[in-house]
């Protein structure tokens, strides 16, 4: 039977990568195109004006990966590109992982949402409770961040420090923390409570966590670069601080995601990896793919169950703000993750990481985006969010890929320059030509409409209030081959880039 099982796993993992990496010779709208260009120069525009080391990304829409790129260095020193098969520590989104591991206990009823947590590790009694009942502290606490457990466990944040039997230590340190609150009272974000999931898992499926989160999850989507171990390549992304007095500071914070604990952010993968997971989230809920939890419970577990209003307050009345929150997409938390309106969420954050994990499963979009230093603009609700605008520049050309671009305008798609101050990319909105401002934070929400004038290369936009309005005029230059060369607004020549 376990030479079956190994069989039937291993025909399921060879079937996913190959479907996977097939959907790369799929062909896409000319638009996307034009918006995956974009993207890309948007992206090279923000790295050099930020000076970020590294950046991945993917999209993916329904099972298909549609873009993948890295941007960037991996290690600075070395040169070392950042790819699209670059892995990293992933940080918190780990705790999705985790989370999927523990409700797959709850399918094979070894476990109920309701169980008290103190059952399977009694080590819990150490905790300094004061009056509340520690009884309370249930697996749905854990995975809604209720437990009324500290942030952390008791271990100092250092680079380079040893990593070893850090479960063990948790235990044994429990005596040291204590509850803050009566569990299921309160949100507050807790990589304690998930490592105490990770220890759930342990006990109850009898193999070790790591050797559990493959075997029922990495291996089924076919996230063969993932690992608990450490990087797979043959070099170790380096991570980096914010920028101090223009410069960037690394040191060894690859081994902090184990010290917070594995089953809280001790995941390495690269963007790939992480598309498969997005593939099979959304085989999961509008396929018939049940390899490894079920569609009636993945959706469970995107259920809004917890408003975090930052109060008190009984879980009866907190039922009544979920219910509303659903009902109006409000946005909450989940069983392991987050929403935010119609948007499925988890993020992560360590010293020199960083890493954004969103679905839109209306449409069937799902963003993955991983960096190494700690101020890359990755999250969704940053200024100038490389999530978002991967999201707004390629995501929602995929939702309406459509419309009739005039052969006649493609030969000016590019980038325009003086290197001071103007910078554009000139591309489509529907069937015009339009400068987008690769400057701006997120260059889709303010396009340049340009209207064709009678005059041959010639355009204007009559309805602009920048610095050139009411006198916005573009000529684009040609050399003698007929190639376009240049884009002349106003007294500034713009130099298009080398095709």
């Amino acid at each position: 039977m376990k030479i079956l099982y190994f069989f039937k796993t291993y025909i399921l993992v060879l079937a996913c990568l190959f479907t996977f990496e097939q959907v790369w010779s799929k062909e896409y709208s000319i638009k996307t195109q034009s918006r995956i260009q974009l993207f890309e120069n948007w992206m090279e525009t923000l790295m050099e004006d930020r000076s970020l080391p590294g950046v991945s990304v993917s999209i993916v829409h329904g099972k298909d990966l549609v873009y993948s790129k890295g941007f960037g260095y991996s290690d600075l020193a070395n040169q070392i590109p950042m790819t699209k098969n670059t892995s990293q520590p992933i940080a918190s989104i780990t705790k999705v992982f985790t989370s999927i591991g523990l409700m797959k206990l709850v399918e094979g009823n070894k476990i109920n949402l309701e169980d008290s947590v103190v059952k399977y590790i009694p080590e819990l009694k150490n905790l300094k409770s004061k009056k509340f009942d520690i009884n309370s502290l249930t697996l749905r606490s854990i995975l809604l961040h209720t437990t009324g457990l500290p942030l952390n466990n008791k271990i100092l944040i250092k680079p380079r420090i040893n990593v070893q039997n850090i479960s063990s230590r948790l235990l044994e340190d429990i005596k040291n923390q204590k509850l803050l609150f009566q569990p299921n009272r309160l949100h507050k974000y807790s990589n304690l409570g998930m490592n105490l999931g990770g220890i759930l898992i342990e006990r109850l499926s009898l193999k070790k966590y790591s050797k559990y989160i493959t075997d029922i999850i990495l291996n089924p989507a076919g996230m063969t670069s993932s690992s608990f171990e450490g990087n797979k390549g043959l070099y170790e992304t380096m991570g980096y601080s914010r920028k101090i007095s223009g410069l960037r500071k690394s040191k060894g914070y690859t081994n902090m995601g184990r010290l917070l604990g594995l089953p809280s952010s001790g995941l390495n993968s690269n963007v790939l990896d992480i598309s498969r997971f997005i593939s099979w989230h959304f085989s999961t809920l509008y396929g018939d793919l049940d390899n490894i939890i079920n569609r009636n419970t993945l959706n469970e577990m995107q259920t809004v169950k917890w408003v975090p209003i930052p109060i008190e307050m009984p879980p009866f009345i907190n039922s009544g703000l979920a219910f509303f929150a659903n009902a109006f997409e409000l946005g909450g938390v989940g069983l392991g993750y987050f929403r935010d309106k119609q948007f499925i969420k988890h993020s992560g954050g360590l010293n020199g990481f960083c890493s954004e994990l969103i679905m839109d499963n209306e449409n069937q979009i799902g963003i993955i985006v991983l960096a190494n230093s700690s101020d890359a603009p990755i999250y969704w609700n940053h200024n100038s969010s490389i999530s978002k605008n991967l999201y707004e520049i390629i995501g929602e050309s995929l939702m309406n890929p459509d419309y009739m671009i005039q052969d006649s305008l493609k030969e000016y798609e590019n980038v325009y320059t003086d290197h001071h101050h103007f910078h554009f990319y000139a591309s489509f909105v529907e069937d015009k030509l339009a400068l987008f401002d690769l400057s701006q934070s997120f260059p889709m929400r303010s396009p340049i409409i340009l209207k064709k004038l009678e005059l041959d290369d010639s355009f204007e936009d009559p309805n602009n209030h920048g610095f050139y309005g009411k006198e916005f005029f573009v000529t684009f230059q040609r050399n003698s081959n007929k190639e376009v060369t240049s884009l002349v607004l106003g007294n500034n020549v713009l130099m298009a880039n080398e095709k």
